[in-house]
């Protein structure tokens, strides 16, 4: 238990300190892994709009023609196609709840798959997670030595600031006694 009010505000100054430079690390951190795999999610994003056009300019082309077309012209660098074959069309897999979806790292990355509807199939687009993982290496080392030199400012400044706000006390306790 803490009894000294220094120690008790060294701890609060230091909380909210490192909170804000926390938060502070995170969006540099996702900054980051922004600019290193902006590449990849541009390619991603062309290959979307390729996908699109080609399904918007053939509306009533059979559905096997336009998945083989969309395989070889939205093919990119560092994204994955996904074309339903007959076997994966068989046995269908209940889709996933949405909200789940939500708080998973690939969504907070931006890093969702793109699906182009072709006819009663669909179309898969998505980045190469293999390709983007010197990205999130780089983006985690980053993270993990920001929060810890964020703490340790914060623990230095909230000293430092405590003893300023206990210095006045400390002297009118001495004159007192």
């Amino acid at each position: 238990m803490m009894r000294s009010l220094r120690a008790r505000l060294t701890l609060a100054y230091t909380s909210l300190v490192a909170l804000v430079l926390c938060l502070v690390a995170v969006l540099g951190a996702r900054l980051e892994f922004d600019a290193l795999a902006h590449p990849t999610l541009d390619a991603v994003e062309t290959s979307f709009r390729i996908a699109e056009t080609i399904v918007a300019s053939h509306p009533d082309a059979p559905s096997g023609i336009l998945e083989t077309e969309i395989a070889t012209a939205a093919r990119r660098d560092g994204v994955i196609v996904r074309v339903p074959s007959a076997r994966a069309q068989a046995r269908a897999l209940p889709e996933p709840p949405r909200n789940l979806d939500r708080l998973s790292i690939t969504s907070l990355l931006g890093l969702r798959p793109h699906v182009v509807r072709v006819g009663s199939d669909s179309v898969l687009i998505a980045p190469d997670l293999d390709r983007l993982r010197p990205a999130f290496n780089a983006t985690a080392t980053t993270l993990a030595i920001s929060v810890v030199v964020s703490v340790a400012l914060a623990w230095a400044f909230a000293r430092w600031i405590t003893g300023l706000a206990i210095r006045p006390l400390l002297t009118v306790t001495a004159e007192l006694r």
